[in-house]
């Protein structure tokens, strides 16, 4: 994922666009952007639940991303 990051970093730093669907907690984190769909899948999901930077996910209680990430920040 370090790797991944890198050459997402190198290619956005040349003028591309990326546009990424992932699930990894260290590349939501390094994102710029991130848009969460849901809150489930399939008939249960399609529901916009949060837009914008990834430290915003935190605030956001019906996010099961920033679920997720603010246990890993408590370090659980």
């Amino acid at each position: 994922v370090a790797h991944l990051t890198e050459v997402l970093r190198r290619l956005t730093a040349s003028g591309h666009a990326v546009v990424a669907v992932e699930h990894h907690p260290m590349l939501v984190c390094s994102a710029d952007h991130v848009i969460e769909l849901g809150p489930g899948p399939g008939d249960d999901g399609g529901l916009l639940l949060y837009e914008g930077p990834p430290a915003g996910l935190l605030r956001v209680d019906d996010s099961p991303t920033g679920a997720w990430l603010r246990h890993l920040s408590k370090g659980s």
